[in-house]
């Protein structure tokens, strides 16, 4: 067991009450840090989570704060979420809330309290040489999450631990279980914590705006009327009720007609990547090194070429990629170490010779 000394040594964990952030409390108290476990609670969603994470904490013996952020997150994470859907955009509210909530307004509330760190069961790894300070991915490939945090910077990370970067999501499990804290079979956390069901029942249920339209050839003939461009996505096969002989997707949604413009699964493949909002973790890209991208959480690292031009940069992806969509993240590697990234603005097919 690793003990450090107690000075400075304050950590405000983020607590879910589950597996992840319990595993990461176990092995912070291990280490000799003074640990309080923080849930966040929303109004519009159950307050299970804090009932839970208050239970763990009360076993643990250590403090736990319930912090109401119902307005901070309705305006940061759910108005764009919204909106974007609203302008046929597809967003990343994980990303989003890990940039305003977790390391934004959680992050401030930690420094602005007397805290030294803030902590999360997020599977990543903070690494630091010569007083810089990196993000590594973790070493289960299989749960690593730094797609979600690459909007980090690197002043950020000299106050954050990421306690579960160098074990298993089963180790995590074990530990909870072996403290008996929580069962090894305990159930995954929904991935928007907001949406119960479907997304497109929330948004009805916030009468989000639902722009008509028809569906489209990519040559501009009219198939037929949609159902409005909140129901659709990029790469989206199903749920379009389109017989017109062969499988159709979608390939672009076009929010100054509202058409949604329709191709064959073969022609949703691009290699040009068009980005806004760039974050760099450590201010700038790498020289001299090859730098891979990847386009969504559960897709693969490619090799890519990175054109800057003023506020946006332009990607050019060694393989071509399927579906790039508007609103999503594209996360860039150097290796294991994470650079940055930024968010889709659009994708196109780039002809090389």
């Amino acid at each position: 067991m690793i003990v450090v000394e107690l000075m400075n040594k304050k950590v405000l964990l983020g607590m879910s009450g589950g597996i992840d952030s319990t595993a990461a409390a176990v092995l912070l108290k291990e280490q000799g840090y003074e640990v309080t476990g923080l849930t966040f609670q929303i109004d519009l969603i159950s307050s299970d989570a804090a009932n839970n994470a208050n239970e763990i904490c009360k076993k643990l013996g250590i403090p736990h704060i319930v912090l109401n952020i119902t307005n901070q997150f309705k305006k940061s994470v759910i108005s764009s979420f919204i909106s974007d859907y609203e302008k046929g955009i597809t967003p990343n509210p994980c990303i989003n809330c890990n940039k305003t909530i977790k390391f934004g307004y959680i992050y401030d509330y930690a420094m602005e309290n007397g805290f030294n760190y803030v902590s999360t069961g997020h599977y990543a790894i903070i690494t630091s040489c010569n007083d810089r300070y990196y993000l590594q991915s973790s070493i289960d490939k299989k749960k690593d999450q730094t797609y979600f945090l690459h909007v980090l910077l690197e002043e950020q990370l000299k106050h954050i631990l990421f306690p579960l970067g160098k074990m298993t999501k089963e180790e995590a499990r074990d530990i909870c279980a072996k403290n008996k804290l929580l069962p090894r079979e305990s159930k995954e956390s929904q991935e928007i914590c907001f949406i119960e069901d479907d997304y497109k029942i929330f948004l009805k249920e916030q009468k989000a705006k639902n722009r008509l339209g028809n569906f489209i050839y990519e040559d501009g003939t009219i198939i037929k009327p949609h159902d409005g461009i909140i129901n659709y996505t990029i790469g989206q096969r199903k749920g379009m009720n389109l017989a017109i002989g062969k499988p159709a997707y979608v390939k672009d949604i076009l929010f100054d007609s509202g058409d949604v413009v329709i191709t064959s699964n073969e022609n949703l493949y691009g290699d040009k990547v068009y980005v806004k909002d760039i974050t760099l973790i450590n201010g700038e890209l790498p020289k001299n090194e090859q730098i891979y991208a990847k386009i969504r959480y559960g897709a693969k690292k490619t090799p890519v070429t990175i054109q800057e031009e003023q506020n946006q940069m332009i990607v050019l992806f060694e393989e071509k990629q399927r579906a790039i969509t508007k609103g999503q993240s594209i996360v860039f590697y150097s290796n294991d170490y994470v650079i940055g990234g930024g968010i889709i603005k659009k994708g196109e097919l780039q002809c090389r010779k």
